[in-house]
């Protein structure tokens, strides 16, 4: 198997295998071959991608980070999980998934999760509220509530408009009726006043 060595100056190239790992803390006099070497103790190595930094920004000159592929995903779990000196320094290594750590991988599903559940949070609420206002629509007879009520629904449902459509008859009838007994009313109170002046 050829294995690949990449220098990089101004950025890593992500190599697609299939387990990965990312190193940090890497001493200035590491190179691509001795981090091969100290990695090839857990298993084969197809790829090591290192990034080299600034010397003069740092107390304790490091190279960066490096990005080593390894040909089985239990080679790379144990490199994670094992203790690795180079050049007197303790390396640190993690997982990586797809290009990003396992922590950031982890987060980043967190997210999903917690958006999804919002989603679904605010779906169920949306449901309600929107049962609710078929509930008044069914029990109203009130033309403007039943205005207000099909204002906030929006759009409507096949079964949605027949319960508007049956509120709305229910509040023109009841408008009907409303405007029927005040006539009646006024009717009587002017036939009252009516015989009043007469003195019937």
């Amino acid at each position: 198997m050829t294995v690949v060595l990449a220098v990089l100056s101004c950025g890593i190239a992500f190599s697609h295998g299939p387990s990965r790992v990312i190193v940090k803390n890497i001493a200035w006099e590491a190179n691509e071959a001795s981090l091969l070497n100290v990695f090839s103790q857990f298993g084969v190595v197809e790829t090591v991608e290192l990034k080299r930094g600034h010397k003069r920004a740092h107390a304790r000159p490091h190279i960066g980070c490096a990005h080593v592929c390894f040909s089985k995903a239990t080679e790379a779990q144990m490199a994670a999980s094992s203790s690795i000196m180079l050049h007197g320094r303790s390396l640190s290594v993690r997982l990586l998934a797809n290009g990003r750590s396992e922590g950031s991988s982890m987060r980043l599903r967190n997210q999903i999760f917690t958006d999804k559940a919002a989603a679904v949070e605010s779906d169920q609420r949306a449901k309600l509220e929107r049962a609710a206002l078929l509930q008044r629509l069914i029990l109203s007879s009130e033309m403007r509530e039943v205005q207000s009520c099909a204002d906030a629904l929006g759009q409507f449902t096949a079964t949605e408009y027949a319960i508007v459509k049956a509120a709305w008859k229910r509040a023109a009838c009841a408008r009907v009726k409303k405007l029927k007994g005040a006539v009646h009313i006024e009717r009587m109170n002017d036939e009252h006043h009516m015989e009043a002046s007469l003195g019937i």
